[in-house]
């Protein structure tokens, strides 16, 4: 099942979906997850947060699809200068992040000092909150290129659009920062950690006339337990052997999910199932992971 394929339009818009078993329409029947929020939907897009040069006070955040774009209207949930920040946005376009092609239109906030980022995601969509998924919990991108996921081959290289993303965020009006809720300090000794793989099973290569020696991209939806929630191969071949053989592989292997602020969340991770006819032990490289999505052994974004 293809990750996101069903997500809900809701008057043109994205909206949160269900996310339990299987991807589904929203208002199915589900456990909540282990979340900061009671919402039981996910959300099917995710953030990007970048340090904008010269401007220590400001950032830019732009939403990105992972599968299908369109527009979008809801709210971010930033955790800035130690308080948590409520940022609306209307009708922005949530671009594909496989698209090459599209400039994502940013939101400029500043706030009141200097930015000290600690992460954010999608909190709500019209039509409802969402449960936290996928958060971003890197530093804010600084350096060329809209997409830091350099390694998943998925991704298209879009370090030539990073002038125009600053030029067009130069034009904007930044939005004031909202008043922010004081949080207390986390607790635990690693409130953020990735997902991984936690055991890889490597695949059985398949007798076919097609000497594959390379990695076949596996986008995962990883529930708050670590579960496959739903799959989609993002690289394919004219043999599909491959790529039954690689769900085979995520199958049989387990997984661990991401932890954001001391609880288990749903998250994205790529699987890359490195095929070899020439490797015996067919081992798996290890990428950093990325985010809105993870890149595991076998290959968190």
């Amino acid at each position: 099942m293809g990750v996101n394929k069903a997500v809900a339009m809701l008057s043109g818009a994205i909206s949160c979906l269900a996310f339990s078993g299987a991807l589904s329409a929203p208002g199915a029947a589900q456990t909540a997850p282990a979340s900061e929020t009671t919402a039981t939907d996910y959300c099917p897009l995710h953030v990007r947060v970048y340090a904008l040069p010269g401007l220590a006070d400001e950032l830019a955040f732009t939403v990105w699809s992972d599968d299908v774009a369109g527009a979008a209207s809801g709210s971010i949930t930033a955790y800035v200068n130690g308080g948590r920040y409520t940022i609306p946005f209307k009708d922005l376009t949530a671009v594909d992040e496989r698209d090459g092609k599209t400039l994502p239109k940013p939101i400029v906030v500043k706030f009141d000092a200097r930015a000290q980022f600690e992460s954010a995601y999608i909190s709500s969509l019209e039509g409802g909150d969402c449960a936290v998924h996928a958060p971003f919990v890197r530093k804010p991108l600084t350096t060329a290129g809209l997409i830091e996921d350099t390694k998943i081959s998925v991704f298209p290289d879009r370090a030539k659009d990073w002038p125009a993303f600053l030029a067009q965020a130069a034009t904007m009006t930044p939005l004031p920062a909202p008043a922010p809720v004081p949080e207390a300090q986390l607790s635990c000794a690693k409130p953020n950690v990735d997902p991984s793989t936690a055991n890889y099973v490597p695949p059985v290569y398949p007798d076919s006339k097609l000497n594959f020696n390379g990695d076949i991209i596996v986008k995962l939806a990883l529930a708050n337990d670590g579960k496959v929630d739903a799959m989609r191969v993002d690289h394919t071949l004219s043999d599909k052997a491959f790529e039954l053989a690689a769900a085979v592989t995520v199958g049989k292997s387990k997984f661990s999910p991401q932890i954001y602020r001391c609880k288990p969340v749903t998250s994205d991770y790529y699987l890359a199932v490195k095929f070899s006819p020439y490797d015996d032990e067919r081992r798996n490289q290890d990428f950093r992971p990325a985010t809105g999505g993870q890149m595991g052994p076998g290959g968190h974004i």
